[in-house]
Order: structure tokens, then C-alpha cells, then sequence
């Protein structure tokens, strides 16, 4: 057949003319290499750029679906998720870092010193370090109601007085101010008052207890003698405990002494 034969041409023309495109190529090569790598594509990572604001939902995330491996550095970003999006059934365990996590979208993170108030009882500081346990909130069965130390001498003050260095040490687990109070009404005779405190009541027992400490030369007698009963003042219209002091022979004394209660 000649080339210019009618029957022939159109046929012969078109086998000839026909190659395929580029674009056709390249699919071509991309699909080879698809069915070649498998699902090497499928376990790449993620980055930023290939996630959408609020395109991912908890319906598009199974179970156990976020792994480290998946998630780039950097990926997880407010933005990116919609809320409520990854709960802790989404997330395999132990396999989200913070190296997956970009620290700038996360919010402020408390300083130790916030972390630290936070955790702190607000009145902790008046404790001064100290335990709330190693403190007397108030006047409780078997614990020390009241005390006090006297510095008894001839020069005591005849009047009611809190005043140191004749009165030491003062506690009284009401809180009154003043503590205590004490006067000598004779020679190793002393009231003692400790306001607040219903001392003598019948339906509050206080235990009482005293020491002689040293006589007024500032000497120790291990004789010494301190006694003690409920008497009524009537200065101060009040019942008190009045307090002896002797040496060990009974005679009345004056000494320093120390004086407590317990209810």
C-alpha cells in the first residue's frame, strides 16, 4: 500500500501519531511506585502544614491512633484541633512526648513559688514552721490550762501584777491578756489569777502544781515546801489560788516558784 492510498491513511496516521502524554507518564510512574512501596507513604509523619485548622475531630481519630511516630515535632497546635478532639482513649499510652508538643501553644505554666503557695495552707505562715499539732488551739481536757513562774521576794508587789521580771512566762489557754497576775499578801503568801479561767467552778477541775525554785539569796533547798488552795479575793471579787511558799521546816518563806494548772 502506497502512503497516499485512501483505505490506508486514516488507520496508518493514527497508530503512528498516537504517544502518550507526559501527565500520563508520570501517573503512571507514580502508581508503580504506590503498588511498589506499599504503605510506606501511610507512616510517615504528620507536620504542621498538613493538618487544617479544626480538621481533626474526635470522630476521625480511632482508638489508641496517636502514636509518637505518627506525630512530628511541632504538630499539635491549639489551632489544629477542634475541642474535645483527642481525649485519653485517642492516645496510646506512654507514646506522646513533649517532644511532640510545641511548648508555645501550651498556656503559663505556675512558677515553684506559685506551686508552692498553692499548696499552703493561707494562715501556714503564722505557724512560724511549726506543726499545727505543736500548738494549744484552746483550753483542752489534760493539757496545761495555765502557768506561770514567780520571782517571790519581801519586795513583791502587794497589787495585782503581770509585770516582768516579777512575772514570767505567763500562759493561759483562753488568750486573755494578761495571761496571769499575782500579788503577795504576805510573807510566802501569794494570790495567783489567771483571767478567764473559772478557777474553782465545780464543773471545771483544775489540777494544780507547783516548784519552789531557789530562795531570796538565789540558793536551791531541796526541803523547800509549796502549797496551794482555792481562797476568794474579794479586791477583785473573784476565787484564786493562793500560793506558799516555806522552807522545810514549814515556816513561811518568801522563793521563787512556778505554778501550773491543768483542766
Amino acid at each position: 500500500m502506497r502512503r497516499g492510498d485512501p483505505q490506508m491513511s486514516d488507520s496508518t496516521e493514527t497508530r503512528r501519531s498516537w504517544r502518550p502524554r507526559h501527565g500520563t507518564v508520570v501517573g503512571y510512574v507514580a502508581l508503580f511506585v504506590a503498588l511498589g512501596t506499599g504503605g510506606a507513604w501511610a507512616a510517615g509523619t504528620i507536620g504542621p502544614k498538613d493538618i487544617k485548622d479544626n480538621a481533626i475531630h474526635t470522630r476521625h481519630i480511632k482508638k489508641n491512633a496517636v502514636k509518637t511516630k505518627k506525630v512530628a515535632k511541632g504538630a499539635i497546635k491549639n489551632a489544629r484541633l477542634a475541642d474535645g478532639a483527642v481525649t485519653g482513649d485517642k492516645v496510646d499510652a506512654d507514646t506522646l512526648t513533649g517532644d511532640n508538643i510545641d511548648e508555645s501553644t501550651l498556656g503559663p505554666v505556675p512558677s515553684a513559688d506559685s506551686a508552692n503557695t498553692a499548696n499552703t495552707a493561707s494562715n501556714a505562715s503564722a505557724l512560724g514552721g511549726v506543726g499545727a499539732g505543736g500548738y494549744q488551739r484552746s483550753c483542752q481536757g489534760g493539757a496545761i490550762d495555765g502557768h506561770v513562774y514567780v520571782a517571790g521576794s519581801a519586795g513583791f508587789s502587794s497589787t495585782y501584777t503581770s509585770a516582768s521580771p516579777q512575772v514570767k512566762d505567763g500562759f493561759n489557754c483562753t488568750g486573755a491578756n494578761p495571761a496571769v497576775r499575782v500579788k503577795r499578801v504576805a510573807a510566802g503568801t501569794y494570790f495567783v489569777d489567771f483571767p478567764g479561767l473559772n478557777q474553782g467552778a465545780s464543773n471545771q477541775l483544775l489540777v494544780a502544781m507547783g516548784n519552789v525554785t531557789v530562795d531570796a539569796n538565789g540558793t536551791q533547798d531541796n526541803n523547800d515546801i509549796v502549797t496551794y488552795k482555792f481562797v476568794f479575793d474579794q479586791t477583785i471579787n473573784k476565787t484564786v489560788f493562793r500560793v506558799e511558799t516555806a522552807d522545810g521546816a514549814g515556816n513561811l518563806q518568801d522563793r521563787e516558784f512556778s505554778f501550773s494548772l491543768m483542766g
